[in-house]
């Protein structure tokens, strides 16, 4: 397989999926904080007898499932979109040393791509939001499963592991190629970060 660009290579699919994960991650600590500060949920108090015979409350905060999706599609798009256009990758890409261009270039991927990308990526957040409106929430939810397992096959299928978020976007992951990491080539073109 020929690099995608000169000095990198494409970018590994467990290295992708990690650094997906970890943004995630990331992003539903903030959700739930958020969630929190901005007191969208409520207590939440069941009684039941224990084994023991007495009385006891649990009490639990519960935050409702649109309010969640919600704030999480839109921290994903603040987090993502600027990270893709001004510093080629989210912190946990960045970390793991991915990039992402545009596809057929060195150049950063321009904004309307990285929001192409974002809503092939985080479009899910949008189902989660219709779901509590709708009855047949388990149909939706099934969409949703659907919706990752097509992200995932596509990306590894593809030559590239350009999955149909990034044709979307007309974008490419890559890393830097081992070879290029050493200094053995100062020529690498490198005026993209």
């Amino acid at each position: 397989m020929t690099p995608p660009l000169r000095g990198y290579l494409v970018a590994p699919l467990g290295k992708r999926f990690l650094a997906w994960f970890v943004d995630l991650v990331g992003l539903l600590i903030a959700m739930s904080i958020l969630a929190l500060a901005l007191n969208l949920g409520e207590n939440v108090n069941t009684t039941y007898i224990a084994p023991d015979g007495h009385v006891a409350t649990n009490v639990r905060y519960i935050v409702d499932g649109v309010a969640t999706e919600s704030i999480l599609a839109i921290l994903s798009a603040l987090y993502c979109i600027p990270l893709w256009v001004y510093g080629n990758g989210t912190l946990a890409q960045r970390a793991l040393g991915l990039r992402i261009f545009e596809a057929n270039g060195p150049r950063r991927v321009g904004l309307g791509r990285a929001i192409a990308r974002w809503l092939a990526l985080f479009g899910w957040t949008f189902l989660g939001i219709a779901s509590a409106y709708n009855q047949y929430e388990w149909l939706i939810d099934l969409a949703a499963i659907t919706w990752f397992l097509s992200l995932l096959v596509t990306t590894r299928r593809d030559p590239q592991r350009r999955g149909i978020h990034d044709r979307l976007g007309r974008s490419i992951v890559v890393a830097l190629s081992p070879q290029w990491e050493g200094g053995q080539s100062s020529r690498v073109d490198r005026s993209f970060p």
